[in-house]
């Protein structure tokens, strides 16, 4: 997609045909064929339970499927029989076929979309996840819809070793930053208002292609505006099988790097703000399916003392003296399992702070990062993996406070640039 046009031309004479609707979709494929069919089924049937009476479009933006993925979601979303399509007022289908762009680009074309629709709420899946059933986007609609919200994003019970990206550096960073507690700052899905949507369509050209990697830069635009930000718990995220597309090393710089880049382009607001917040959330967060079988623990963390030794000049760069030392100490532990939240969270500070000031190259640093995020990972699921969902819920809720707790930290590693160490 081309950085100066966020819509192409095929989707905007769609666009225009189809005119203006009440509700859009979004739905991202890329060889989905074999499981998307159930989520679009399951996105009608609940459009037609509660709010038969919108005009309603789906956009599928498909990235180069090889596998019929355009036909399986038109197939669900536009059945051929008569009695599958009453109940809808208008049901549109627009697809944007698209070469390989990123989380962020696709959410920006979505919400672009909306605006030039006029929607006034737009609802983004994930066709990753097996549906939960009907309820799930008229449960996301309705907070737009009905309550005003103007982003709703889900709540997802994890378990130790589910989502250690989001649950160990990306949610507790959002909540000390931006000083609101959202449990999904990378929203997979989401629903938002017309109103953010063509706030979003505005703030996209000042974004960089960094920032817009994933889609946490929706999520921060959200948080640093005057916008109402609610949350909608949907139980376990049960993500489809299927074959690795990108390594953890290429994953973990990509979304590293997105997050940073977004919480330095928001720093004028969220510097300015105090304690963090709980944001709404409807209905109770559940239980998850059940503890993990960590079987990675031990790779996680044999590598900790030879990985510390070997980046030791970068880190003299990155980390303050006492973290240094800290994080060095915790890599002899004979144990081998220590990564206590404390030093994790001043971890943290420092390395967004290094980013922020620019010490190397940015993408030295937070891919310096990641054998301290394996190691911390371990410790984690060492400790962890075995435990049922409350403690561990509890124990993800402990490492957020505690990152929190470090915000005067972070502000003042923010402001003022730490001399380099020299060994």
């Amino acid at each position: 997609m081309a950085e100066a046009k966020i819509i192409p031309d095929d989707l905007l004479r769609q666009i225009i045909g189809v005119g203006q609707v009440d509700v859009l979709l979004g739905l991202a494929t890329s060889d989905h064929a074999s499981t998307v069919g159930p989520l679009v089924t399951a996105a009608r049937a609940g459009l037609q339970s509660a709010f038969s009476r919108l005009r309603v479009a789906l956009l599928q933006v498909d990235q180069v499927s090889a596998d019929g993925s355009q036909e399986a979601v038109l197939h669900a979303w536009m059945p051929r029989d008569a009695g599958a399509r009453a109940g809808l007022r208008t049901t549109h289908y627009l697809c944007a076929a698209t070469d390989h762009v990123s989380d962020g680009d696709v959410a920006r074309l979505m919400l672009a979309a909306g605006d030039l629709l006029q929607a006034r709420a737009i609802v983004v899946l994930d066709a990753d996840v097996e549906p939960e059933g009907p309820g799930e986007v008229a449960s996301l609609i309705s907070h737009v819809w009905t309550d005003g919200a103007d982003l709703v994003a889900p709540v997802y019970v994890r378990g130790a070793a589910d989502g250690l990206l989001v649950t160990q550096i990306v949610r507790p960073l959002t909540g000390a930053v931006f000083s609101r507690r959202l449990a999904e700052p990378l929203i997979p899905a989401f629903a938002c208002s017309g109103r953010f949507a063509s706030h979003c369509t505005q703030a996209a050209w000042s974004t960089s292609h960094e920032q817009r990697a994933t889609s946490y830069w929706v999520a921060t635009e959200a948080l640093a505006g005057a916008f109402d930000v609610r949350q909608h718990a949907f139980g376990p995220r049960r993500v489809h099988k299927r074959r690795p597309t990108r390594t953890l090393q290429d994953l973990f710089g990509t979304v590293l790097t997105s997050a940073f880049s977004c919480i330095e382009s928001h720093a004028g607001t969220w510097l300015a703000r105090g304690d963090a917040a709980d944001l709404p959330c409807a209905p109770e967060v559940g239980q998850a399916d059940g503890p993990p079988v960590a079987e990675e623990v031990p790779g996680l963390l044999q590598s900790f003392a030879d990985d510390i030794r070997n980046l030791e000049t970068i880190l003299r760069s990155i980390l303050a003296p006492a973290t240094l030392a800290a994080v060095q100490a915790a890599s002899l532990d004979p144990a081998g399992a220590r990564y206590p939240d404390a030093l994790w969270a001043d971890t943290l500070t420092d390395f967004l702070a290094a980013f922020h000031h620019g010490v190397m190259r940015r993408d030295h640093i937070t891919q310096a990062l990641l054998p301290l995020y394996r190691a911390r990972s371990g410790a984690f699921l060492h400790e962890r993996a075995n435990e049922p969902d409350v403690p561990v819920q509890a124990a993800l809720d402990a490492l957020a406070a505690c990152v929190e707790r470090g915000r005067p930290r972070l502000v003042e590693r923010w402001t003022h640039q730490h001399e380099v160490q020299h060994g």
